[in-house]
Parts: C-alpha cells; sequence; structure tokens
C-alpha cells in the first residue's frame, strides 16, 4: 500500500506499536521517527549500521510501505513534508488562538453552508434503511467514524468502520444495491487511490472530503464537501473539525429521526 494513502508518520507509529524492540523494523521505524530531518541525507548504509540491521532489512521494510527502493521512499518522504507545510506554516502565525479559534468556527459555518439539513436527513436514511453499511475512513479520520459508530449500537444499527490499514477491496465488491458505502478522505489521496475499486462497486457510494478533485465525481453516487475550497493533499483545521461537527451532528439527526424506533 502506497505510503501516500496512510501518512508517513502515522505508519511509523503503527510499526512501533506492533512490533517488539529488537525486531528489525522496530529499530527501522524508531530511528525515522527520532531523526526525521535527516532522511533526505542519509543513505542505506546509515540506517542499516545505526539501526544494526542489514540494507536488504531496509529495503524490505521501504517495500512494505509500497516504494521500490530507498530512494524512492526518500522521495515519498519530502512529498509527504510538503502536504504538512499548510499545517505548519499556520503555528508560525503571531496571533495563533485567535486565528485558530476564528477558523474552527467559520469551519463549523461552512460545513453548515455545504451540507444541508435535507443532506443530513438523507445520509441518515440511506444507513437506517441499507442492509449493510461500511465506512472506509483515512486513518487519521478514522477516530471521528468509530465515535459515530459505536453510540449507533445502542440504537440497534451496526456499522462496519475500516481504515485504510485494513481496506478490503474484496469486502467492497461484495456490497450490493441494498448496501451502502461511505469513504471519509479529508484530503482525497485515500479516495483518489482507490477509484478503481469504488467505481465497480454496485453499493451506494458516498464522500467526505474537502478535496474537490473532478475524478470522484465519476465515481461515488454523492460527494459532501466540507469545505468550498479546494484542500487537496493539504492538512487543514476545516478537514480536522469539519469531519468532527459533521459526524456529530449526524449522529443528533439519525437519533432524531430513528432512536424512538429501536428502542
Amino acid at each position: 500500500m502506497d505510503i501516500q494513502r496512510l501518512g508517513l508518520i502515522d505508519y511509523l507509529f503503527r510499526a512501533i506499536e506492533h512490533t517488539e524492540e529488537g525486531d528489525s523494523n522496530h529499530s527501522i521505524a524508531m530511528f525515522f521517527l527520532k531523526n526525521y530531518n535527516r532522511i533526505g541525507k542519509l543513505n542505506i548504509y546509515d540506517v542499516a549500521d545505526e539501526c544494526y540491521v542489514s540494507r536488504s532489512s531496509v529495503r524490505r521494510f521501504c517495500k512494505q510501505i509500497g516504494y521500490h527502493n530507498f530512494q524512492d521512499f526518500k522521495r515519498g518522504f519530502r512529498a509527504f513534508d510538503f502536504r504538512y507545510n499548510y499545517f505548519m506554516q499556520m503555528h508560525e502565525k503571531e496571533n495563533y488562538r485567535e486565528w485558530y479559534a476564528g477558523e474552527v468556527a467559520s469551519t463549523i459555518k461552512e460545513v453548515d453552508e455545504m451540507i444541508s439539513q435535507n443532506d443530513l436527513e438523507k445520509i441518515a436514511q440511506r444507513i437506517y434503511e441499507s442492509k449493510k453499511v461500511l465506512f472506509f475512513s483515512s486513518y487519521s479520520s478514522a477516530q471521528c467514524v468509530m465515535e459515530f459508530q459505536r453510540p449507533l449500537v445502542l440504537l440497534n444499527k451496526i456499522i462496519h468502520v475500516m481504515t485504510d490499514t485494513k481496506f478490503s477491496a474484496k469486502e467492497i465488491l461484495a456490497c450490493t444495491e441494498n448496501d451502502s458505502v461511505f469513504m471519509v478522505s479529508t484530503m482525497g489521496n485515500f479516495a483518489r487511490n482507490n477509484l478503481k475499486i469504488m467505481a465497480d462497486c454496485l453499493a451506494y457510494k458516498g464522500l467526505i472530503t474537502t478535496s474537490h478533485d473532478p475524478d470522484f465525481k465519476k465515481c461515488f453516487t454523492d460527494i459532501y464537501y466540507l469545505t468550498k475550497k479546494d484542500y487537496s493533499n493539504i492538512k487543514s483545521v476545516q478537514g480536522k473539525y469539519g469531519t468532527v461537527y459533521l459526524f456529530d451532528i449526524l449522529y443528533n439527526v439519525y437519533l432524531k429521526k430513528y432512536g424512538n424506533r429501536n428502542l
């Protein structure tokens, strides 16, 4: 799986969490995290020596992420770094706290403008009436979706949540016209990398995003934009807080419309 779909830092932390100290992948992942700013200057010999692993172990690690070799990995690292420039630049503002509060407030207002009450009711109805509901989310948005998933159980509605680390093309393609698949891809990378699969899926397909990539319209039944501006490949306040707000108000709509039917 291409690291662009996951977010490199997220992947490195997961590699540490799911391996033991002494494991070569654990050592390599920890080294990359500790030496983030040096990656562009390192060669494979440096990494192997400082991690006490073989060069082939470094190559295997890079291939597990989705790159052909270590050089390809370094290019991906630079691309990942570029994607976060917008987010890092926010913190350079002198009036950061005031500016940030304004961005959060405007994000809520913009979501209300972009996604109407009727849209929310349609989504809630779709979830309620679908035989099976799948939510596929990029790793960074997964927590929001899971916090939406859990209270729905109390209303006798089970939705399935999968992140990009456990993306199942087979499960998507097994869905029928009676099912619904929602994808949450705030920056658009996750959706963009899976357009072919989504195009072949027979279920209703909804996308929640800040990316205005025109190719999405070819594959998704409905697109719910969190923003007016295109934030493709950009980590933004709008994407982060817009997603949280959307799922909170969506749960409220679902509870009001269908809660009493299941209690």
